[in-house]
């Protein structure tokens, strides 16, 4: 009876465990600087085309270097918000 306590909390403790890491590391993903390389596809008005991650995503370039189509760039997503993406 007394082993079967220790292995119910002992499993019950490591799910919380888990539960806790888990959380935590997609907070600390949701705030870390990301960093992907991208392609240009097009220009769109004073943005530009780049796909990412699979997908075409309209971002603002960081500098005044006029990319051509088909070129490698880096895409920041600073502090993980969308809103604040920019490329070089």
């Amino acid at each position: 009876m007394y082993m079967n306590n220790n292995l119910e909390n002992q499993i019950a403790l490591d799910a919380m465990i888990r539960g806790i890491q888990q959380f935590v590391t997609s907070y600390v993903d949701s705030i870390t600087t990301k960093i992907y390389d991208g392609i240009v596809t097009g220009q769109n008005g004073d943005k530009w085309d780049v796909k990412y991650n699979g997908k075409v995503h309209t971002i603002p370039l960081y500098g005044n270097n006029s990319p051509s189509v088909g070129k490698v760039v880096k895409v920041y997503i600073p502090q993980g918000n969308p809103n604040l993406t920019y490329f070089i």
